[in-house]
This record gives structure tokens, sequence and C-alpha cells, in this order.
């Protein structure tokens, strides 16, 4: 993912110097001429199954773990006084998938979270946890990609993204 939104940017800001983990960053664009950062991004991938209940199963937190990282960001910036974002895209799938656990990456979790609250209940319980949690280090905007099909399941990819960071 970090690869393929750091080569697209590459393209278009040719002037300056896009670079994957500068630093122990997920993505960074510097001035060409002094390299100090202008801009800072850490991203998180999961799922919406991850976000989904009131305790949700996944062993990560993952709005907080992206608090850390802009914590650890904002220290980074302070080279260069460049702004610092916080990437989130969470795969949902729109139907339960066939229970493939060695093939199918949180299978079981999927499909539990599924079974439980539906569709469209995971992907509104991984918004509202999202933008809700999120917001306390800065502005939000969201949306969502369409992800294509996997063994026979749609696929989603929803996004928000945070920045820039005015808190973490």
């Amino acid at each position: 993912m970090q690869d393929r939104l750091a080569w697209s940017l590459r393209t278009k800001l040719p002037d300056l110097v896009v670079s994957r983990e500068w630093k122990r960053t997920d993505l960074a664009i510097l001035d060409a001429q002094a390299s100090v950062p202008l801009l800072l991004l850490e991203a998180k991938a999961m799922y919406t199954a991850d976000l989904a209940g009131v305790r949700p199963a996944s062993a990560a937190d993952y709005p907080t773990l992206m608090r850390d990282d802009v914590v650890k960001a904002r220290r980074l910036a302070s080279e260069g006084n460049a702004q610092v974002f916080a990437l989130a895209l969470a795969t949902h799938l729109m139907t339960s998938p066939p229970n493939w656990p060695n093939v199918i990456k949180y299978v079981a979790l999927t499909r539990r979270k599924l079974r439980q609250f539906g569709e469209a209940g995971v992907r509104a319980m991984a918004a509202d946890t999202m933008n809700r949690r999120l917001s306390e280090l800065g502005p939000v905007c969201s949306g969502s990609l369409h992800g294509g099909e996997a063994f026979g399941v749609e696929v989603a990819v929803d996004w928000w993204l945070v920045g820039p960071a005015t808190r973490g």
C-alpha cells in the first residue's frame, strides 16, 4: 500500500523527495534541497471486523496505535516543521467468506463478526469507532474504495485520513 502511494506521489511531485521508511516513518515527503521533512504519514491496515463490537476482538487497538505513531512522527516533524498525517485502511468484506483458515487471514473473526452484526453493522461500527477516536488527533476525512473480489466475496477498502494532526 505505502509503496504504491509513494510511487504515485513521486510521479506527481517530481521536485520533492518521496521516501518510504524515512527514519522509520511509513512515508515522508522531503524538501529536495535540504532533505528536511515537509509531510510525514503513518499508516495502518486492518479489517472492519477488527473494529466491530463493544470490545473489539482484535489484539490491537488501532486508534491508539495510530495516536502513538502520530506522537512519534511529531517528534521527527520538528526537524523541518512538517505536517503529520495518519491513514487507516480497513478491508471490508461484503459477505461472509468461505471458511478457509489457512488461506484467508482472520477468517474466523470476520465470519463471527459478520454473523453477529451483519455486513452493514460491522461497517457502521468500524466507521463510528474510527471517526470518534481519530477525531481526537485532528481533522478526519474518510471514504471508501471498491476493492474488487476475492474468493467470491466483494471487498471494499474504507479509509480515514487524519491531518494535519493537531494532537497526539
